[in-house]
């Protein structure tokens, strides 16, 4: 969204009292050059999916990409031409399955590994709501992880790559056998990670790619 689109929204707050004045639409750009305005906006995040509390028990974890504006520019040697490629970062992110609300994310450039920033959003989560379940793709599948579910309370249902084994043990043992001890079950509880591919789904057509 444009800073410009967004004075929009400013005005309809200001009609609603929410705010009292309608700043200029740089004032929302130079406010992304403050250092602790990250912090800030996942204050916003934390705090807008907290009347959801008593609402949301399971959860769903995962990340998509965002093209940015600039591209990556190089000089091919093997084919003797000039090459670019758009920059983009990854979003990754918690939100409850049952209203789809935003409860953690994070982002990070494209080599941002999906298991390694499980904990933190969880954390997050956990901050604020109960976690009964929490349902992944199987890049989370990670003894890690299931360590960290199993710390929270929650049951974790993430998916497993086929030739995945029990061998590691603990926690990750214990998730893999309920997984075969019932797979429909398991199923169920995992798909409805679909939620969280649907609120990404949102962001891009309100916000585009």
């Amino acid at each position: 969204m444009s800073a410009r689109r967004f004075m929009g929204d400013l005005d309809d707050a200001r009609n609603a009292g929410l705010v009292t004045h309608v700043p200029h639409f740089n004032s929302v750009l130079n406010f992304f050059d403050r250092d602790g305005s990250a912090d800030t906006l996942h204050d916003f995040v934390a705090r807008s999916a907290a009347p959801l509390v008593p609402v949301e028990t399971a959860f769903a974890t995962d990340s998509t990409g965002f093209a940015g504006a600039r591209y990556q520019r190089w000089f091919d040697e093997k084919y003797g031409q000039p090459k670019s490629e758009v920059e983009w970062i990854k979003l990754h992110a918690t939100i409850g399955v049952r209203t789809n609300v935003v409860t953690a994310c994070k982002i990070t450039d494209k080599t941002g590994a999906d298991a390694k920033q499980f904990p933190e959003l969880a954390a997050k989560t956990t901050a604020q709501f109960d976690i009964k379940e929490m349902s992944a793709d199987k890049a989370y599948a990670s003894r890690t992880n299931c360590d960290v579910m199993e710390k929270i309370g929650g049951q974790f249902y993430p998916a497993f790559k086929q030739n995945a084994t029990g061998k590691v043990g603990g926690s990750y043992e214990k998730v893999l056998h309920l997984m075969c001890l019932n797979r429909e079950d398991y199923a169920n509880h995992y798909h409805k990670r679909s939620n969280i591919e649907s609120t990404f789904s949102a962001m891009k057509r309100k916000f585009s790619e």
